[in-house]
């Protein structure tokens, strides 16, 4: 069970940490705690199965990376844990699920690419089709963003 305390210092880390040399230390002082007390217990939660990790998220319109596409996959379903490891291995790639299909939608395979250039896309898919043999994919293109935030527990 957490304590209020703990409440208090989930709320400071979900969001963007703060952009200093100490995050750790901002966020103990705005829960009254120490900086080792706020990695102790991120350890903690981390040795628990609570949390898997703390990370960065890069904003990757603003380093160049502004041609961004969902890719989707009909990979056989004996392969699909070796093309999902291999389309997890392209850097470009930032996410790669397994979904459930249907009659009406055979995709199993999601991954999202950001790239520098539609060519550049392109390129990769064509890396893609030529070691998975895979010739069924379609790219999602989005045409308008209404949100993308993390999500908010307290």
């Amino acid at each position: 069970m957490l304590s209020l305390q703990d409440k208090r210092l989930i709320h400071e880390l979900q969001g963007d940490l703060p952009a200093t040399l100490a995050p750790y230390a901002a966020v103990a002082e705005a829960v009254g705690i120490t900086e080792q007390a706020v990695i102790e217990k991120i350890r903690q939660w981390k040795r628990e199965g609570i949390i898997r990790r703390v990370g960065a998220v890069l904003r990757h319109q603003q380093v160049g990376r502004s041609y961004n596409v969902m890719s989707v996959w009909n990979a056989p379903v004996d392969r699909v844990d070796e093309i999902g490891a291999l389309l997890a291995s392209y850097p470009e790639i930032t996410h790669c699920y397994e979904r459930a299909t249907s009659d009406k939608w055979p995709y199993n395979l999601f991954a999202m690419i950001h790239c520098a250039s539609e060519a550049e896309s392109n390129s990769l898919i064509s890396s893609i089709v030529a070691k998975t043999g895979i010739q069924d994919y379609r790219l999602l293109l989005s045409t308008k963003e209404y949100k993308k935030e993390s999500l908010q527990f307290f």
